[in-house]
């Protein structure tokens, strides 16, 4: 049971990252989640979550690849919630190209992005 802990999942709105949220929630964890999408999809799944497993949940539009507005989401999440227990950091970067015209800067983006994340000691 993961009840009172709180995660903050990225790539979340949708796919993979919101699935981890869903079943982070079902076990009593309060959730915020990170990624983009419309405004009243989004205002839709953090009702859904809270009413469904009643924890807190909030939503951050934070670029992750961009540490700044990842510092601004973690100060955020510790003024809401008071902690951080959980990090899932599932970066999506929608890059469609054929394999010859992939470079490999395109790759480097994502594993960039998933090794930026600002740690902050448990309390």
């Amino acid at each position: 049971m993961q009840t009172g802990k709180t995660a903050i999942v990225t790539g979340s709105t949708s796919g993979i990252g919101l699935g981890i949220a869903e079943v982070l929630a079902a076990h009593g964890t309060n959730i915020v989640l990170n990624g983009f999408g419309a405004p009243d999809e989004i205002d839709k799944i953090i009702s859904d979550l809270k009413r469904q497993h009643n924890v807190g949940v909030m939503y951050s539009d934070a670029n992750i690849a961009d540490p700044d507005a990842i510092a601004a989401m973690v100060d955020h999440t510790l003024a809401e919630f008071g902690g951080i227990d959980i990090l899932v950091n599932n970066p999506a970067f929608s890059t469609w190209r054929r394999s010859k015209n992939f470079r490999s800067t395109n790759g480097t983006r994502s594993l960039r992005s998933t090794c930026q994340a600002r740690s902050t000691p448990a309390g």
